[in-house]
C-alpha cells in the first residue's frame, strides 16, 4: 500500500543512518574530475573495485605535462584532493598514461617520461586512499638508451604487465616487463626483447596468459608491409613461441592490429583490419601459438575505422567499429565472435542511424556477454559540436537502449579521448576530455545498464538492522534515495520493498527463463507459487507495481538458470528525501547456530511503469532482544523420601515465544544459576525433584527461557531442610552406605555422600569403563556418621577426565560400595 515516511523516533534514527551528511551525486553531463584551469589530456580509467573509478590524465597546470590521478566513488563523489593527486611532477614532460586496477582498490599507472631528456617508461602504484606506494615520481620500468613510448599495460591478478616500443637500437622494437606489487621487476632489467625483427614494429598490446606470463601482439614491418605478429612470454620472462613472434597474418598489403583479447585457455584472440578498412579479420592462437581458425573474416564493413575489441566473458570477442552507411554519414557497428570463430549475431549491429556521423571511441564489456559502445555523434552539429553517446548491445545482439543511443553529454563543446570500463555492478564508467569550458578538462560519468540513464538512478540499501529492545520479528530497512528523487529531476514517484523468499533451479527454472520469468502468463511459474504460497498470492512483474499496489504478491528474477523469488512488502512515496526507512517483518529471528539472514531489495519506480531501478540486494537479521518475565513465588516442600515438590507462578501472560522454565538446585544459599546447578526443565509451573537426599538441605531457583535463548532473571530462592533419623541428627547406620553422587551427570563438580557405622580410614577410587583406575584419594580417618567429599572431575595427575561413564568405589574397614557417575562436558 502507499505509505508516507513515518517520522517516529525509530524512523528519524534510520533516516539519519541512511542519509550521508553531504549527499554527493553524479550530475548530468558528467562530474568534473579535477577542478583545474589548465588543459588536461589523455584520460584513462580503471575500476576501483567498489563501483567507482580511478582516472589518470596528463595535466598542464605547471606549464608542461605531468601525471595526475583522481578517484570518483560509486555515488559520483571526488574522493581525493579536489584537483587530483600528483603521480609524477618530475622535470620536463610526462604523458600518455595507462591505468589498470591493482586488485586491492588502487591502481597501477604507467606513462612516458622525459625527465632525463629522452622518453623512458615509468610507473607508480596508488593506494585506494590516494597514497603513492612506490618511489616519489615513480619507478623506471625502462630507462635504456634511446626513446621508449607507446605503452600498454594490464594487470594479471598478481603483477603489472607492460609493453612498449623501444628504440634503444635505433629503430622501434617491442619490449615487455612484469612488475610485482612492491615495484620489483620480475623479468630482465629494462625489459624482455619480444621482437627485434628488421624494419621495426608498432602498436604493441599485451594481455595475461593466465599463467603468470603474457601474450603480446603488434604491427610488424619486416616484410616491407604492415603485418600482424604475436609472441608469448612465460613466467620466467622468456619468449616461448617462434623467435621474434609468430605470424598471425601476412596477407598482401598492409594490416593493422585492432584488438587482443584472452581466449580463457592461455591463448589469445587477435583482431586486425586491412589498410582500406574493408575487411575485419580475426584469429585465435592457442597456448602454443598455433592458429585455430580459418581465419574469421567480417566482410561488408565498409572502410572501417576506430575499431575496438573486448572480451565477451565466454572465451569469445566483441568487435566494434565505425563505417560509412551513406555519404557522408558513418555509423557504429558491432559483431560478437565465439572462441570457435563463429559470428553470434545474425548481422552486424548498427547503432544508430541518423543524419550525421557517429565515430566509435571505445567499448566496455557489460558483464553479461554484451558490450557498451561509446561514440561521438554530430546529430546536433553545429549547435553542440560532437556529442558523446552510448549504446548497449546484449549477448544476443539486441540494442538495449534507445534506438539512436543515449546521450552521455550534449553540452556545446569538443569531446575526445574517451575511456571506459565496467564498474562491476553492470554499469559502465566513462571518462573523456571536454571543451565545454573553453579549455580541455576531464569529466567522468556512470551509465546504468537497464536504460542507459546517467548517474545512479537506483536506490542503495545502507542498513538492514535489528531493532533493539523488541521481541524480534522486524528489521529496520534503510536506503539512500535514487539520485533522480530530488527537486531538480523529480523522476521517481515511489519505491517498492521486497523480501527474498526462495529459489527455483533445474529444468523448471530453465523453462521459466526461456519464457517470461515471473510473468502472470507463465503458467508453470504461477503453479509453483500457488503450491508453495497459496492460491491468493499473485504473480507479478515490476511493471505491475504502482504507488497504490498491495500484496500478497511474488515476482521473480532470472539469473544463470536460477529463479529468485521476491515477496512484496510495501511501497513508499518518493518525497525528495535523501534517504528512507521502513520497519519490515522477518519470517524468523536469528537464534544460536542459525543467523536467519533475510535478503531485501528496494526498487525505485518512475511515472513510466516500464522504467524502474532495483537496488542491489542486501541482508540482515532480526533478534529477540527481550528476556521473558521472571517466574514468581517459587516454593518447595518435601513430600516423602527424597522427593521435593516445586511450584511457581508465571511472571505474566504467556508470551508467544515462550519455550520453558529451567530449575536450578544448590546446597548453599545464593548458589549460582549455571550449568553445574541445572536440575530440570519443564513447560509447566510445577515439577518434582526426586533426587533431593533427605538428610541434606536444598535450595532452588527458577528462570524463564524463550525460543531464542533469552533467559529471565532468577526467581526467588526456595529451600527445604534436611530430614534426620536415628540418634543425634544422624541416620541409623549398621554398615557402609553410599548415596548416588549429585549432581549426576555433572560437568565440573559433584559430591559423593556416604555414611560410616564406625570410625575408619576411608579411600575413594574412580575407574573408567575399561576398569582402569583414573583417580584415587585417601580421605584419612573419619568419624562414624555421614560425610560429603567433593570430586572435580580431574584424574590423579590433575587432567580433565573426558565425558563418559565412570565408576567410583568407597572403601573403609574392609567394606566397599560402588556407584556409577557420568561426566558430561
Amino acid at each position: 500500500m502507499r505509505k508516507p515516511v513515518l517520522y517516529s523516533a525509530i524512523t528519524l534514527l534510520l533516516v539519519t543512518v541512511a542519509s550521508p551528511v553531504a549527499r554527493a551525486e553524479w550530475v548530468k553531463d558528467g562530474v568534473l574530475t579535477a577542478a583545474s584551469s589548465q588543459n588536461n589530456l589523455d584520460p584513462t580509467i580503471a575500476s576501483d573495485g567498489a563501483g567507482g573509478a580511478i582516472v589518470a590524465w596528463a595535466d598542464f597546470r605547471t606549464g608542461d605535462e605531468d601525471i595526475y590521478v583522481q578517484r570518483i566513488d560509486a555515488d559520483g563523489n571526488r574522493v581525493w584532493q579536489v584537483n587530483g593527486v600528483p603521480v609524477c611532477t618530475a622535470a620536463n614532460i610526462q604523458q600518455k598514461p595507462n591505468i589498470v586496477p591493482d586488485g586491492s582498490g588502487g591502481a597501477f599507472i604507467v606513462w612516458s617520461d622525459q625527465r632525463t631528456g629522452v622518453f623512458d617508461i615509468y610507473a607508480q602504484r596508488v593506494r585506494n586512499d590516494g597514497v603513492m606506494l612506490w618511489a616519489f615520481n615513480g619507478i623506471p620500468v625502462c630507462s635504456a638508451s634511446g626513446i621508449q613510448g607507446d605503452t600498454w599495460a594490464e594487470f594479471d591478478g598478481f603483477a603489472l604487465l607492460v609493453t612498449w616500443i623501444d628504440a634503444r637500437s635505433g629503430i622501434g622494437h617491442i619490449y615487455a616487463q612484469r612488475v610485482d606489487a612492491n615495484a620489483n621487476a620480475l623479468w630482465a632489467a629494462n625489459g624482455v626483447a619480444v621482437c627485434t625483427a628488421a624494419n621495426g614494429q608498432s602498436l604493441p598490446r599485451i594481455i595475461s596468459d593466465g599463467a603468470a606470463g603474457a601474450i603480446v601482439a603488434w604491427n610488424d614491418y619486416r616484410s616491407g608491409n604492415s603485418d600482424t605478429y604475436a609472441q608469448s612470454i612465460n613466467f620466467f620472462g622468456t619468449p616461448a613461441w617462434t623467435s621474434n613472434g609468430v605470424a598471425v597474418s601476412t596477407f598482401a598489403g598492409d594490416e593493422f592490429l585492432v584488438g587482443l583479447v584472452p581466449d580463457g585457455l592461455s591463448g589469445a584472440l587477435v583482431l586486425w583490419r586491412n589498410a582500406g578498412g574493408i575487411y575485419l579479420y580475426g584469429q585465435r592462437l592457442d597456448a602454443a601459438g598455433v592458429a585455430q581458425w580459418g581465419p574469421f573474416i567480417q566482410t561488408n564493413v565498409g572502410s572501417a575505422s576506430s575499431v575496438t575489441a573486448v572480451s565477451d566473458g565466454a572465451d569469445g570477442v566483441i568487435a566494434g567499429w565505425s563505417a560509412p552507411n551513406s555519404i557522408p554519414s558513418s555509423d557504429v557497428h558491432a559483431q560478437r565472435i565465439t572462441g570457435f570463430g563463429v559470428p553470434v549475431w545474425p548481422s552486424t549491429i548498427g547503432a544508430p542511424l541518423t543524419t550525421w556521423d557517429q565515430t566509435l571511441q571505445t567499448a566496455a564489456p557489460d558483464g553479461e556477454g554484451g558490450v557498451t559502445l561509446f561514440f561521438l555523434d554530430k546529430r546536433d552539429f553545429p549547435v553542440t559540436g560532437n556529442d558523446l553517446y552510448a549504446q548497449r548491445v546484449d549477448a544476443d545482439g539486441q540494442e538495449r537502449w534507445a534506438s539512436t543511443g543515449v546521450p552521455v553529454t550534449e553540452l556545446p563543446g569538443f569531446r575526445t579521448s574517451v575511456s571506459a570500463v565496467p564498474a562491476g555492478d553492470g554499469s559502465t564508467l566513462v571518462s573523456w576530455v571536454d571543451g565545454r569550458a573553453g579549455n580541455l578538462l576531464v569529466y567522468t560519468q556512470r551509465i546504468e545498464p537497464r536504460y542507459g540513464w546517467w548517474g545512479r538512478p537506483e536506490p542503495s540499501i545502507v542498513s538492514v538492522a535489528d531493532i533493539p529492545g523488541d521481541q524480534g520479528g522486524n528489521v529496520a530497512l534503510g536506503w539512500t534515495a535514487s539520485q533522480r528523487d530530488n527537486l531538480t529531476y523529480q523522476q521517481i514517484t515511489h519505491y517498492s520493498e521486497w523480501r527474498a523468499l526462495d529459489t527455483i533451479v533445474g529444468s523448471l527454472a530453465d523453462a521459466i527463463s526461456r519464457s517470461s520469468p515471473g510473468h502472470p502468463a507463465d503458467e508453470s511459474f504461477a503453479r509453483v507459487v500457488a503450491d508453495r504460497y497459496g492460491s491468493a498470492t499473485r504473480v507479478v512483474t515490476l511493471t505491475d507495481v504502482g504507488a497504490d499496489f498491495d500484496g500478497p504478491a511474488i515476482r521473480a528474477d532470472a539469473s544463470n538458470g536460477v529463479i529468485y523469488l521476491w515477496e512484496f512488502v510495501d511501497t513508499q512515496d518518493a518525497l525528495f528525501s535523501p534517504g528512507y526507512s521502513d520497519v519490515v517483518a522477518t519470517r524468523q529471528d536469528s537464534v544460536g547456530g542459525d543467523p536467519a539472514l533475510h535478503y531485501f531489495q528496494v526498487v525505485a519506480h518512475t511515472s513510466d511503469p516500464l522504467v524502474f531501478f532495483p537496488s542491489a540486494p542486501d541482508s540482515g537479521y532480526s533478534v529477540d532482544n527481550l528476556a521473558p518475565a521472571t517466574p514468581l513465588y517459587l516454593s518447595a516442600a518435601r513430600t516423602g523420601g527424597d522427593n521435593v515438590d516445586l511450584d511457581w507462578k508465571a511472571g505474566g501472560p504467556k508470551e508467544p515465544d515462550f519455550k520453558e522454565y529451567r530449575i536450578y538446585r544448590g546446597d548453599t544459599s545464593g548458589f549460582p544459576v549455571d550449568s553445574a546447578h541445572f536440575l530440570a526443565s519443564t513447560a509447566d509451573t510445577i515439577t518434582t525433584d526426586a533426587t533431593a537426599i533427605q538428610w541434606t538441605a536444598w535450595y532452588y531457583r527458577a528462570v524463564s527461557v524463550d525460543v531464542h535463548g533469552n533467559q529471565s532473571a532468577p526467581s526467588n530462592e526456595a529451600m527445604v531442610g534436611a530430614t534426620v533419623t536415628g540418634v543425634g541428627d544422624t541416620p541409623a547406620l549398621t554398615h557402609l552406605q553410599v548415596v548416588a553422587n549429585a549432581p549426576n551427570p555433572f560437568g565440573e563438580n559433584t559430591v559423593v555422600e556416604f555414611g560410616l557405622p564406625a570410625r575408619g580410614r576411608v579411600s575413594i577410587a574412580v575407574y573408567d569403563v575399561a576398569g582402569r583406575r583414573v583417580y584415587a584419594r585417601d580421605a584419612g580417618e573419619l568419624a562414624a556418621g555421614w560425610h560429603r567429599l567433593p570430586f572435580d572431575g580431574l584424574d590423579s595427575q590433575g587432567h580433565r577426565l573426558a565425558s563418559g561413564v565412570y565408576f567410583y568405589r568407597v572403601s573403609v574397614n574392609g567394606e566397599t560400595a560402588t556407584h556409577k557417575m557420568v561426566i558430561h562436558r
